[in-house]
């Protein structure tokens, strides 16, 4: 059977956007309907032709069936007439009455009759087959010739078809350059915009920078600007956020896509999974007041539970510590539950220094005070401390040794240099002038008792001294 016609192609690239065809185009499509047209003839052709081959084969097969039954009837003639001459021949020999021999004469006759008519049909038969035999011959010459025909005009279709789908193929040269051409320009914006809002994004960080440190609230400069730089920073990830995801939604606009079914999905999804992820939300909803409120910002010293570090880093979702031994922490912000910052404004320095109850305590807090002042005083140290040394004088008796309490009020982060320096410079002053820091330590006593023998006897003193 002639192969069956391809189906009409289906629009797309432009033609799905509404736009026009090219002149190519619709000169490529009325081409391929024109050779579709012809090969359709061309295959009904082959088929009329088939048709009829198939009826003269039919009528062949009749007429032998024909000339078969005409040829047993002038076999069946033949034998009777054989048999009707021989008889009467008999007949005749023995001398059998006239009346006999005419009526067997007869027979005889009707019988040759009957084998000439026979004879005249079988010839008539064949003669029939001879000229349907001639017809199908030539109906198959015309048939080898229409198929070739209907194979040339299908090939032609199919080439033309092809052509079509070149042109409407949103990958072919021709389209592609014309694509290029119609949406290269849009894209490029679009991604020259992306860029761009990005570059001013991060240009509006460092005004903010300054603008939120110039406005924030107390606090020194640097803690001021580490505070503006830990909100900069989570909105500048935000920002750039909603840019690359704005960009994205735009230039899968221009290509064709259709982004409000990918908006729907994207809805359901941020749905379902905002039930899976309560954590998440959480964290990042405790990390956005964690950094309205200011409870601490980068470069903060602050204790999280049982862990204590340096503030390297604050995103809405976590808090990253390093503490002293270089270690990093990150802390999920919906599990701080309660946090302690050691350098929110400014910091202090506690000091509790225990003297020898031998000592004179006036003088004590007045070698203290000496140094503090002095230490204020040195240029190394003058910006490093806001206030002067708060001394709160004897604040407990120890087993050993008399507690004496001050402070000296820093700032942020500065209160461990300038503990280490008040300590070096009050034990060397505490030196100089005798005054003892005393340590445990143990004395052991003798008692001899009469008769020569001797008895130790250890008693523990926990005198410093």
């Amino acid at each position: 059977p002639p192969p069956a016609a391809p189906p009409a192609p289906e629009s797309t690239g432009d033609e799905r956007k509404g736009a026009a065809p090219s002149a190519k185009l619709i000169q490529a499509q009325e081409e391929a309907e024109k050779k579709e047209t012809q090969a359709r003839e061309a295959e009904a052709q082959v088929k009329s032709i088939t048709e009829r081959m198939d009826a003269l084969r039919t009528s062949i097969d009749l007429e032998r069936k024909q000339l078969e039954t005409a040829r047993k009837k002038v076999e069946n003639a033949r034998e009777t007439e054989t048999s009707l001459s021989e008889q009467a021949d008999r007949r005749w020999n023995e001398g059998a009455p006239q009346a006999e021999l005419r009526e067997l004469w007869t027979k005889v006759s009707e019988a040759r009759v009957r084998l000439r008519e026979g004879r005249e049909e079988v010839a008539r038969h064949a003669d029939r087959i001879d000229v349907l035999q001639g017809e199908l011959s030539e109906l198959q010459a015309e048939q080898i010739a229409a198929l070739q025909e209907a194979q040339e005009q299908r090939e032609a279709a199919e080439a033309a078809q092809q052509r079509v789908q070149q042109l409407e193929s949103p990958f072919s040269p021709h389209n592609m350059l014309q694509w290029t051409l119609d949406h290269g320009p849009r894209l490029l914006g679009i991604i020259i915009g992306t860029f761009t809002l990005l570059w001013l994004a991060r240009l509006v960080d460092r005004r903010m920078v300054r603008l939120i440190a110039g406005r924030s609230g107390p606090g020194s400069a640097e803690e001021k600007e580490n505070r503006a730089r830990t909100l900069v920073a989570v909105f500048h990830n935000l920002a750039t956020v909603v840019i690359c995801v704005g960009g994205a939604l735009m230039l899968l606009a221009e290509v064709g896509m259709n982004i409000v079914p990918l908006m729907g999905g994207a809805a359901v999804f941020g749905l379902a999974f905002a039930f899976g992820a309560q954590n998440l939300i959480r964290d990042y909803f405790s990390g956005f007041m964690i950094l309205m409120e200011n409870q601490y910002g980068i470069n903060d010293v602050v204790r999280v539970g049982d862990t204590a570090g340096l503030v390297e880093r604050i995103t809405l979702r976590i808090t990253v510590l390093r503490d002293l031994e270089g270690a990093v922490h990150f802390i999920p912000n919906g599990q701080i539950s309660q946090v302690t910052n050691l350098t929110h404004e400014w910091s202090r320095a506690v000091f509790d220094i225990g003297v020898s109850y031998d000592s004179d305590i006036d003088l004590v807090i007045g070698t203290v005070m000496e140094l503090g002042r002095e230490l204020r005083e040195d240029p190394r140290f003058r910006f490093l401390i806001i206030d002067d040394l708060e001394m709160f004088g004897v604040d407990a008796f120890g087993d050993s040794a008399v507690m004496i309490k001050f402070v000296i009020k820093t700032r942020p982060m500065k209160q461990w240099t300038v503990k280490r320096e008040m300590l070096r410079r009050i034990k060397k002053r505490f030196d100089e002038l005798g005054i003892e820091i005393p340590f445990p330590h143990r004395t052991v006593y003798h008692r001899y008792v009469d008769g020569g023998g001797a008895e130790s006897l250890s008693a523990a003193a926990g005198r410093r001294g």
